[in-house]
């Protein structure tokens, strides 16, 4: 577990998943509640789980609310495998996180508010002539739609009847785009960047695996973040320089 700002991030073994909550109520910027303030379990009035949340209320409010989920996948039946994110004034925060498939994954975290203020300046400029379209951040790559084969589609439709070729044609949800960009260029920017759908799983902004069988057991970060260091099984540690993008081996250049 580790604090994000006032935020939590937490991983349960068995779940494949990062997740990011927040305490419903609490501000690291209100003064500390005294030892008296505390829940308790022979005070009617003080039974709850949480300080920061009305205790009396009709509505029940919720606790704590799930905001995130960040995928890592292949983690099977492994327990000790701890996270770690960089978090430092003036630098991109850098969640960091090795599965048991010798693969350590990363997120950018500063991007997920840049790639919503994107999305709404495309909105925008789409909905009104006068607004310019925004520049598109260059973490966002573009997936290009193939060309169809002209020769191939003839000999495909050639001796059947119409109700065939209008049940042949594309499904109109794979033509949507905004601005200039495909819906498969925007599918896979949702996979990794939106975060509205609090039960997506978040797939990694960036990925890399090494050779051999290695089982990530601890992620840690240098002071000033330009290394992140992964211990695992084997008597094996691997080392990632960031900014680093020529190498084989690097993490996000954020």
């Amino acid at each position: 577990m580790a604090f994000f700002g006032d935020l939590i991030l937490s991983r349960a073994c068995h779940e494949d998943s990062i997740v990011l909550w927040r305490i419903e109520g609490f501000s690291s910027d209100d003064p500390v509640p005294s030892p008296a303030d505390a829940p308790t379990t022979y005070d009617p009035n003080k039974q709850t789980r949480s300080y920061y949340t009305p205790i009396l209320s009709p509505e029940r409010p919720a606790h704590f609310t799930r905001l995130l989920q960040f995928h890592t996948p292949d983690c099977g039946v492994q327990f000790f495998m701890r996270f770690r994110i960089f978090h430092a004034p003036g630098k991109h925060p850098i969640l960091a996180f090795a599965n048991a498939k010798s693969r350590t994954f990363f997120w950018d975290m500063s991007r997920f508010l840049a790639y919503s203020q994107y999305i709404k300046e495309l909105e925008n400029a789409q909905a009104s002539k006068d607004v310019p379209p925004p520049q598109k951040p260059y973490w966002l790559p573009v997936k290009k739609e193939k060309k169809p084969d002209t020769a191939a589609a003839k000999l495909r439709i050639s001796g059947v009847d119409k109700e065939s070729m209008v049940s042949a044609s594309p499904d109109p949800e794979s033509v949507t785009s905004l601005g200039q960009h495909n819906q498969k260029t925007l599918s896979e920017w949702a996979e990794m960047y939106e975060t509205t759908n609090l039960h997506r799983l978040i797939k990694p902004h960036k990925s890399v695996a090494v050779d051999g069988t290695f089982v990530g057991r601890q992620v840690s970060w240098s002071p000033g973040g330009e290394w992140c260091v992964v211990v695992g099984n084997n008597n094996r540690a691997l080392i990632y320089q960031r900014w680093v993008k020529d190498n084989k081996i690097s993490t996000p250049g954020a």
